[in-house]
Formats: structure tokens, C-alpha cells, sequence
């Protein structure tokens, strides 16, 4: 096999028509290369029509009723599935900044791309005056296998390039991380909060609330000191957190507005976990911080709380002891798209938020 083709089949194939503007896996190759650059600084060429469609729809604010009933029914993975509602997605579609794309056949929606603003952000000697995560895939059962994916993911580029170029960030969950071209990637870790009984109490600190405008205030404060040489972060947050804190260590945790499936066990997740003085460091009591708030019954009724092995989402590791699981529910892995960054791989890479 060609090295070229070999190369291409262990790449993601998020981005899958061939005028992509990467980094691809030449690129993570071509080390000595690490220059701070949009891969591509033009606008990608229109899209060609995809039978039977010849462009999308770009959804709007009367549309969300429509779209979260297609994210309910068919956003989903193995086991687990969103739960959306009109009063969540309404404020996304209200966003000028968002762009949300729907393929539509006879007046139903049956795939979706979505583009969505994380604000001002700070990787190496950049500084992004807005930056964007690619999410919202989701394609009804029906039309996979023919192509849609990509083709509304070429649309968001395309559209979302014509003001100038952009840089996008993009996720995936998966078993195992099979790619080359990811930023950062850790393993997921999660406990059952109906097992609380388990957990042994002693000495578990004792946490405050923080209302969440002080701590993504005290974060925009912070963020504009710290180092930024192989890190990727937001300078503000606009995402909605819970936040609480112990001593100078904040702990923010969202609602993923997921459940499992079939149990239909709410699902949370650590976004992030550490002080404002050295953000990427952690907290070692963050184990017993999580599990404070699990015994105080901090979480909706059998919550699934989840948090990965960085240290500032957590830092779980197979040492945790029971009810934690380790290892168990795969890695999160996190790709740039269309600018080059420091490094692959082992960028600290900071996103108070939730994935769409």
C-alpha cells in the first residue's frame, strides 16, 4: 500500500471530500513545519448539488420546534441519546453568529450540521478574535451511507469562510483514537451517582456554590495571563455551567442533556477542574471534590457524572476506586480544522462547554 493511502485511511474522515483544508495527516508528518497559519485562507468553492439536494436550509428561530424533535429522535449513540427541546436549541438558532444547516426532503429535516461560536480564544502566539466547533452531526438512519455528513460539513465551510477565514474545532467519542491529526485526547471515566453508599465519607471537603457570571468573570480576568504556548482556551465563556469551589479550586460541571440508553440515566459531565492562577494543573482533591457533591445529591436523581484523565477535567485514572469506572466509555479526542497548530497530540486544550 502507498504511504499517501495508508495515511488516508488512518485520518479521520470527518472532513470527507477531497478539498479540505486541514491539517492532514502530511501535515502532524511534517514536523519541523508548526508555523501559526489558516491552512486555507480563501473560501471553499461552493459545494457541488448532492441528488436530491441542492443546498441546504439554513435553520432559523421559527425552526425549533422542528429541529429538536429530529435531535430527540435521531441524535444518538450507542447508548446514549439527546434530549432536546425547543426552549434549549431556540437560543442557538438565535445567535447570528451560529449557523445551523438541515437537509430537507419533502419538508422533513433528515441530516444536520451545526457551526458554533466559542468567542475570543488564545492558542500559541494567536489569538482568535472568535473561534468555532464544528457539532450538531447528526443524520437520520435512513439517508446514511450516501455522503450527506460531508456534503453539509463542505456547506459550513464553505458559508462560514465567505468573511474571511476561520478556524474550527472538533470532537469525537469514540472507542479508541484510530487518527493521527488530533490536538489532544484523553479517556473517559464516569460513576453511577445511585452508588453513593459506597463512597467513603470521611474527611470529603466541603464545597460552595459559585453563581456562574462571577466564575466566568474571574475566568476572563485570569485567562489573559496565562500561557498560551501549547494551549488552546477561551478567553470567555459562554456556555451554561454549574460551578462550585473549595479553597482556590473551581469545579464546573454541565448537563450534557443526555441519557443513557436504555436505562435513561441523565448525563453530566467535568468540564473543567483546577485554580484560575495555573489552569491546566488540576487538583488532587478533585476525586474527593466530585464525590462531595455526589453524596450531598448535587446531580439529578441517577445521574451519570463523567470526567476524563486530563487533569484539568478531572484527572480520573484506573487507581480511583469504586463506584468509579475507568476505561471503560472510550476517549474524547479533539481536532483543529483549517489552521495550523503548536503541536498534535498533547496540546492542553481547555473548552468549559459541553459538546452539541
Amino acid at each position: 500500500m502507498r504511504p499517501y493511502r495508508m495515511l488516508r485511511q488512518i485520518q479521520s474522515r470527518f472532513w470527507e471530500t477531497s478539498d479540505v483544508a486541514g491539517p492532514t495527516a502530511w501535515d502532524v508528518l511534517r514536523v519541523w513545519d508548526r508555523s501559526p497559519r489558516y491552512m486555507r485562507p480563501q473560501p471553499r468553492p461552493r459545494p457541488a448539488p448532492l441528488s436530491p439536494f441542492s443546498a441546504p436550509t439554513r435553520l432559523l428561530p421559527a425552526d425549533a420546534a422542528d429541529l429538536a424533535s429530529f435531535w430527540s429522535a435521531e441524535y444518538r449513540g450507542a447508548d446514549w441519546k439527546l434530549v432536546a427541546t425547543a426552549e434549549w436549541v431556540r437560543p442557538l438558532l438565535q445567535d447570528p453568529n451560529n449557523l445551523i444547516l438541515a437537509a430537507e426532503y419533502k419538508g422533513e429535516i433528515v441530516g444536520t450540521a451545526a457551526c458554533i461560536q466559542l468567542g475570543p480564544a488564545r492558542m500559541g502566539t494567536t489569538t482568535f478574535p472568535a473561534l468555532f466547533v464544528i457539532e450538531g452531526l447528526c443524520i437520520a438512519p435512513a439517508w446514511r451511507g450516501r455522503h450527506l455528513a460531508g456534503w453539509l460539513i463542505a456547506w459550513l465551510d464553505h458559508l462560514m469562510n465567505q468573511g474571511g477565514p476561520k478556524a474550527y474545532l472538533w470532537s469525537r467519542e469514540t472507542p479508541v483514537c484510530t487518527d493521527i491529526s488530533y490536538i489532544s485526547s484523553h479517556t473517559y471515566g464516569y460513576i453511577d451517582t445511585t452508588k453513593s453508599a459506597i463512597i467513603d465519607r470521611g474527611g470529603l471537603p466541603v464545597l460552595a456554590a459559585v453563581p456562574q457570571g462571577e466564575f466566568k468573570a474571574a475566568w476572563a480576568a485570569a485567562a489573559r495571563h496565562w500561557d498560551a504556548s501549547h494551549a488552546l482556551f477561551p478567553t470567555s465563556i459562554l456556555s451554561p455551567l454549574h460551578v462550585w469551589r473549595c479553597g482556590d479550586t473551581y469545579l464546573a460541571l454541565a448537563d450534557t442533556r443526555r441519557i443513557s440508553v436504555p436505562a435513561g440515566a441523565p448525563i453530566w459531565e467535568v468540564v473543567w477542574c483546577g485554580g484560575l492562577a495555573d489552569p491546566f494543573a488540576g487538583s488532587e482533591d478533585a476525586r474527593r471534590m466530585l464525590e462531595t457533591l455526589v453524596v450531598e445529591g448535587a446531580f439529578p436523581r441517577g445521574a451519570l457524572l463523567f470526567c476524563t484523565s486530563a487533569p484539568y477535567q478531572g484527572g480520573i485514572t484506573r487507581h480511583w476506586p469504586r463506584p468509579w469506572v475507568f476505561g471503560t466509555a472510550g476517549v474524547h479526542t479533539t481536532y483543529l480544522y483549517n489552521f495550523m497548530p503548536p503541536a498534535f497530540h498533547t496540546l492542553r486544550v481547555l473548552l468549559p462547554r459541553v459538546d452539541l
